[in-house]
């Protein structure tokens, strides 16, 4: 995972022109931006939780990635044709509701998810019914906000996640 400060980041009115966000930190040839987060302070109460495509989930505090080199951090190992799907900021006693291709979703306290160091691999989050399904979004949520399911169709339904 790359990381630069946002004091390091150009002004786009000095260059006249957008920069590629590739171009601003150090990736690999394989790498690519796949989430951003917004971090003010790096407070030990705060998580970052990340998923990936087949159903990998990975708690870590978000102060283990206060002092990152100029190459990045490694923010989860994943295994051979996996992805990061999403990163997100918890407070540690939220919920997280993760969403799989084939109408398969999945909601669990994140308590049940143990911090772990930044180069673990993570845990089973879900495991799928059908062959070739996958995950294709999370969020951290509380038991008052709603999720919005959309089909590839564009029919949507609004749900609360405390149903």
């Amino acid at each position: 995972m790359g990381s630069t400060s946002v004091y390091n980041i150009p002004d786009a009115a000095a260059a006249a022109k957008a920069k590629n966000i590739n171009g601003l930190i150090n990736l690999q040839e394989d790498e690519t931006v796949r989430a951003f987060l917004a971090v003010k302070d790096f407070t030990p109460d705060t998580y970052v939780v990340v998923a990936t495509r087949h159903g990998v989930i990975k708690k870590c505090q978000l102060s283990e990635s206060d002092n990152p080199m100029a190459r990045g951090i490694i923010a989860i190992g994943l295994k051979e044709g996996d992805e990061l799907i999403e990163a997100m900021l918890s407070s540690g006693n939220d919920l997280i509701f993760l969403g799989a291709l084939e109408r398969m979703s999945i909601k669990f306290s994140e308590q049940g998810v143990r911090p772990m160091g930044r180069p673990a691999a993570g845990v089973t989050s879900m495991k799928f019914n059908v062959q070739g399904d996958y995950i294709v979004g999370m969020q951290v949520v509380t038991e008052d906000d709603y999720i919005l399911s959309v089909s590839e169709n564009g029919y949507g339904k609004r749900t609360k996640v405390s149903e």
